[in-house]
């Protein structure tokens, strides 16, 4: 006898399997105490799953254990494996470093924030497989992206060097009022006026 696909009705003269029957009645049969039971029963072994360690100290030591037998059954092939996979992770680690710090000096000129610059390339177009970084192409990118976000570009600043420029309000000051003979003779002045 074959199974009717998902939504449809059993052919006439057949029924439903069991495990198909719904535990709290058909359409036609429907026990809203039977379904209201059932589902406190999940919401209490829900609880209990819940109240539940994952993982005992015993299983956890067990399962330590294993990973050690694991590890002891590797095959030499299966640990240079591993081991050049770490070190291929940590190669693409370094190598989009170096392209993040390229980009950083090249943005230093022109962006208010080079990491600006860094968050908005993506650093993996820019190395080749022998690890050759293309600059021309950040410099294109970067240039590309001051036109796309020009709030991105360093403020430019006035021509030459900033000129100091007295206020006339705190009035002026006759040699150097620091000169220690001069605060020398003022003391001694005072001193002589009784003041």
């Amino acid at each position: 006898m074959t199974q009717p696909a998902e939504g449809q009705e059993p052919p006439q003269g057949q029924q439903e399997p069991a495990e198909l029957k719904k535990p709290w009645g058909d359409d036609k049969n429907f026990d809203p105490d039977k379904a209201w039971k059932l589902i406190e029963g999940l919401k209490a072994d829900k609880e209990k799953l819940a109240a539940r360690p994952v993982l005992d100290e015993e299983s956890k030591q067990k399962l330590a254990k294993y990973d050690e037998i694991v590890k002891a059954n590797q095959t030499d092939l299966e640990k240079a494996q591993g081991e050049a996979s770490r070190w291929q992770t940590e190669a693409e680690k370094w190598r989009g470093s170096a392209v993040a710090s390229t980009v950083r000096a090249l943005a230093a000129t022109d962006f208010a924030d080079p990491d600006d610059a860094v968050r908005n390339v993506e650093p993996g177009k820019y190395i080749d497989a022998g690890g050759v970084i293309d600059e021309q192409a950040i410099k294109a990118d970067l240039a590309a992206l001051l036109a796309a976000k020009p709030h991105y570009r360093r403020a430019t600043e006035a021509a030459g060097p900033r000129a100091p420029k007295p206020n006339p309000a705190q009035g002026g000051t006759t040699g150097n009022p620091n000169d220690p003979a001069q605060l020398f003779a003022a003391s001694l002045q005072q001193a002589m006026t009784g003041q």
